[in-house]
């Protein structure tokens, strides 16, 4: 084993002190027996008395030299542990190693190097723990689902913000037990009743002002005896799957509808009614009459189809309102005055907004129309203007019977009707306002409708302002 340089001293000190003790030993001896080799016979005996006394006091001075060596080497020692716990908290206070520890060649120098290059290992490692760390806080808190951790007696230990979101909760509820902070019968009977390895999960109605479905799955952990607990809100998936099954169903509806007109119309001619003058003619414009509200749902389902893939090009250019209006109205001028339905345009000439023409007119004869098919009649007409922060809202509003607010929320989903048999004698085909508003929609606006403050209906609908316009 390799001695430093106080281990060195400590065998060196010994060895000269032994080396003392040992020259003292043999030279009193000496001198005992030089002595006693002069003395008489009868003088033996005080000689033996005197030798003895003085192997007592040689074995004192021995066990003296050995307390003294013991000493000094727990002096050394202790010296060499207290260095060592100084370098140890320097470390511990993140304080950088002074360099002539690091330089010293000892035992210590050794130990502090060794200690140097433990806590740069250490360092790296928590480092990459506390990256590891942000990132999966990070990862947890941006995540739309709700995350709660249970551990084995149902308390919580983990609970992101959709969490608190989803189940409506003020404060973090860690180290507290679940079913003290969530009351939702579903949630707390899904956690009471699961056992064994696998997932289970279920799909519960969570009320409030806004009711929503939330789909709630528990997954037992492999390694503890906790459990996680993922949230999903499915209100608009549900929504979307209850409208896709309304949107086939409606479809379906309204194409057999005229199908199944033209085909009986068909069948009747061919058997016999061509015969018939006046069964012709009629049959002829059934099929004719049917054949083009054929044409125009089917028109109106590729335009919307359109809308929804964003394939439809629009281009947004200055279109100037009053002079817009002003054209449909002319358009319906016929129409109108059958029905004794008086039209005023109340649009500001410098009104002018960012929009595709074809679209906004769209828009707004579709508007129009609705208005004189379920306006008062006689009645009137009003079109409307209004600038409001970097927006232009145009209302088209009339004084019929207007629309119950029940009816009000869903009357731009597609082949909504507030009247079924109105709308179709009317040869509506329920997706014109479904279109309007998603012509809106593309164009950067947005479209809404209120009651009239006459009575009747006042759909608004806004589009961005041009402000560099000049009239």
């Amino acid at each position: 084993m390799k001695l430093d340089a106080r281990g060195r001293i400590i065998i060196l000190f010994s060895l000269i002190l032994s080396g003392i003790g040992l020259g003292l030993f043999f030279y009193i001896q000496h001198q005992l027996n030089h002595i006693q080799g002069l003395l008489y016979e009868p003088q033996v005996e005080p000689v033996n008395t005197q030798i003895h006394r003085t192997l007592f006091v040689l074995g004192l001075g021995f066990l003296a030299t050995a307390f003294l060596m013991g000493w000094v080497t727990r002096q050394l020692m202790a010296q060499t542990i207290q260095e060592l716990l100084e370098t140890a908290k320097e470390m511990l206070e993140g304080r950088a190693l002074r360099h002539d520890i690091l330089r010293r060649k000892d035992k210590l120098g050794s130990i502090a190097r060794a200690l140097r290059k433990m806590a740069d290992e250490f360092e790296d490692l928590l480092d990459t723990l506390t990256h590891e760390r942000d990132q999966f806080r990070a990862v947890l808190h941006g995540m739309d689902q709700g995350v709660i951790g249970l551990d084995g007696s149902n308390q919580i230990t983990l609970f992101n913000r959709s969490a608190r979101s989803l189940l409506n909760l003020t404060d973090v509820p860690i180290d507290r037990p679940f079913v003290e902070v969530v009351r939702e019968p579903a949630i707390v009977n899904l956690i009471r009743n699961a056992s064994g390895d696998e997932s289970t999960s279920i799909e519960f109605e969570l009320g409030g002002p806004i009711p929503r479905t939330l789909l709630a799955r528990l997954t037992p952990q492999r390694t503890t005896d906790g459990r996680v607990l993922v949230i999903q809100d499915v209100t608009e998936i549900r929504r979307l799957a209850n409208s896709r099954q309304d949107f086939v169903a409606n479809v379906s509806h309204e194409l057999r509808t005229p199908v199944s007109i033209i085909q009986g119309s068909a069948e009747n001619l061919a058997d016999g009614a061509l015969e018939d003058a006046q069964d012709a003619l009629r049959f002829t414009e059934t099929i004719l009459r049917n054949s083009k509200r054929l044409s125009i749902l089917i028109r109106d389902l590729l335009e919307l189809s359109k809308l929804d893939s964003g394939t439809l090009p629009l281009e947004s250019t200055p279109v100037k309102l009053r002079i817009l209006a002003e054209s449909i109205i002319e358009n319906f001028q016929s129409r109108t005055s059958v029905k004794r339905i008086a039209m005023d345009v109340d649009i500001d000439p410098s009104h002018v907004v960012l929009a595709d023409s074809q679209a906004i007119e769209q828009v707004l004869t579709n508007l129009v129309d609705n208005a004189t098919k379920y306006g008062a009649s006689p009645g009137r007409i009003l079109l409307r203007s209004k600038a409001i922060n970097k927006m232009i809202q145009i209302q088209v509003i009339d004084d019929g019977p207007g629309i119950a607010p029940s009816h009000r929320i869903r009357i731009f989903e597609r082949f909504y009707r507030v009247d079924p048999g109105r709308s179709r004698t009317d040869g509506g085909t329920g997706l014109g306002l479904s279109i309007v508003k998603n012509l809106v929609l593309a164009m950067k606006g947005d479209i809404w409708v209120e009651e009239a403050s006459g009575g009747g209906s006042n759909f608004v609908f806004q589009l961005p302002q041009h402000l560099s316009f000049e009239t």
